[in-house]
């Protein structure tokens, strides 16, 4: 039977999937566009067997779960995808709309708002595709909505930059998780994100006339790192050990 795989399609999430649905990997695995949100959740009820989540979804939501593969989605400084847009400058904001679709920026922004920069605003879980912005206020934008945003507010605040600043550590915000831990499975999963992620250059050419704003080159290459080595590692273990320190609760 094939393991269905649950994972955002968005364009940071394209080389990770690229080869799960070809010969010979598609007999084994069912891949299952989703947002980050409903990634936890088919996770959660048992529709998918390995799921790309957001990490904050691991504090409270999901409790049994192995962390899987050899790849994630992170960055090490600027992300360019996640962040806060503002018309004021970062310490004048005193209300922030979160991005309805993924917990992890949610609860990276109250982080290093918080921890961080000592400043408690409201909170407003939103759909922020057509967001207005009064005075104070900031936007909580992720994934490709976030590159169209850039001309339309003055400031622009990359939150992988911000916590690199703050820690000196990478930032990860996505992981491959399992219900049950397979060997021979996750060398095949793994080969199969391998082989896409050598495709970099392919779907650079095959998404550059969709995305003419956007540097793919640069966000591929430069922004996004897929490497789940020691370093992410230790900066995924801060994040969390923070949320569950400071017991940052989930937003409502």
């Amino acid at each position: 039977m094939k393991k269905k795989v649950v994972c955002v399609n968005y364009l940071n999430t394209k080389p990770l999937i690229r080869s799960l649905d070809k010969d010979p990997y598609q007999s084994l695995f069912e891949v299952i566009p989703e947002n980050p949100r409903v990634c936890s959740e088919k996770f959660i009820d048992g529709t998918a067997d390995i799921a790309l989540v957001p990490v904050a979804t691991l504090v409270e939501e999901i409790k049994d779960y192995h962390i899987i593969s050899d790849y994630c989605i992170a960055s090490e400084g600027a992300v360019n995808t996640v962040g806060i847009f503002s018309n004021c400058e970062l310490k004048q904001i005193n209300k922030i709309f979160l991005d309805d679709h993924s917990k992890t920026s949610q609860q990276l922004t109250k982080v290093i708002f918080e921890n961080y920069l000592n400043i408690n605003p409201k909170y407003d879980i939103v759909n922020v595709e057509d967001i207005k912005l009064g005075d104070n206020e900031g936007v909580l934008m992720i994934g490709d909505k976030a590159f169209g945003a850039k001309d339309q507010f003055t400031y622009f605040y990359d939150l992988g930059e911000l916590w690199t600043n703050f820690t000196g550590l990478p930032f990860v915000y996505a992981v491959w998780i399992a219900k049950v831990r397979d060997q021979e499975t996750e060398e095949i999963f793994n080969k199969g994100i391998e082989e896409g992620l050598k495709q970099i250059p392919a779907i650079i050419a095959e998404n550059k006339s969709l995305h003419p704003e956007i540097d793919l080159q640069a966000y591929y290459t430069d922004y996004i790192e897929y490497k789940l080595d020691d370093d992410k590692r230790a900066g995924l273990k801060l994040f969390l050990e923070t949320l569950q320190i400071k017991n940052i609760p989930s937003l409502p």
